[in-house]
């Protein structure tokens, strides 16, 4: 789990990344910097999420007075968004969350991307929850500690395209063919070789994965490509 917070948390640009899941009323919160531990669900913000199944952001939390009760938890937290994690019947099982340290609102399109993680998130839990034999297999993070399962990289590289031609940022898509299977640690060798904001490495088979880098500046995202590259080889 904390592999996964761990892209988030670059790819946003974030200093705290959490996933919550309710349970019997009982709300797990996993973080990536910090223990895991356990509320009430109506504790905390972050159970506020879960109960009214509504996203909430946050551009300077210290101006919320109802945010005091997280603050105990995370004193140094100023930005933050959070959005429910929405079963296709419509309960909502938990929640996904981003923090920053510093007073630096998250954007619209940030938002609309991790709604987008959420509906995958609670795909996983309904797999989990059915018993199926391999309910992770769009998640292999789990398994290399870096890449993208095909289908997810797919959909985030499609949404991304969209925005970044709206805010007229340059993307560049690179698929790297090796001569045998690609080991965790040249991806991870790969993944640690670029800026993590907005930046994913995608399964395509056994001796392929995509690149995906998005910025302002092409140049510069040519050169982190080709680092990235160099790493993976």
């Amino acid at each position: 789990m904390r592999e996964l917070l761990s892209f988030v948390r670059g790819y946003f640009d974030a200093d705290e990344a959490f996933a919550a899941v309710l349970r019997s009323d009982v709300l797990t919160v996993v973080s990536f910097n910090g223990p895991t531990r356990e509320s009430p669900r109506t504790d905390t913000s972050i159970g506020e999420i879960i109960l009214t199944g509504s996203t909430l952001v946050l551009p300077d939390v210290t101006k919320y007075a109802a945010f005091a009760r997280d603050l105990e938890h995370l004193p140094n937290l100023r930005s933050f968004v959070g959005v429910p994690v929405v079963t296709r019947s419509g309960e909502t099982v938990g929640a996904i969350c981003l923090a920053r340290n510093r007073t630096e609102p998250f954007l619209q399109e940030d938002v609309l991307i991790l709604r987008s993680g959420g509906r995958r998130a609670a795909r996983l839990i309904e797999r989990v929850s059915a018993g199926e034999a391999d309910p992770f297999r769009d998640f292999p993070f789990l398994v290399t500690g870096a890449a993208l399962g095909r289908e997810t990289f797919q959909l985030l590289v499609e949404m991304e395209l969209r925005l970044a031609a709206h805010a007229h940022d340059s993307v560049e898509l690179a698929l790297v063919d090796a001569t045998g299977p690609i080991p965790p640690a040249a991806i991870q060798a790969a993944q640690r070789a670029v800026d993590p904001r907005r930046w994913a490495i995608g399964e395509r088979g056994a001796r392929r994965i995509a690149f995906f880098k998005r910025a302002a500046d092409a140049a510069d995202i040519r050169r982190q490509v080709e680092a990235a590259t160099d790493a993976l080889r």
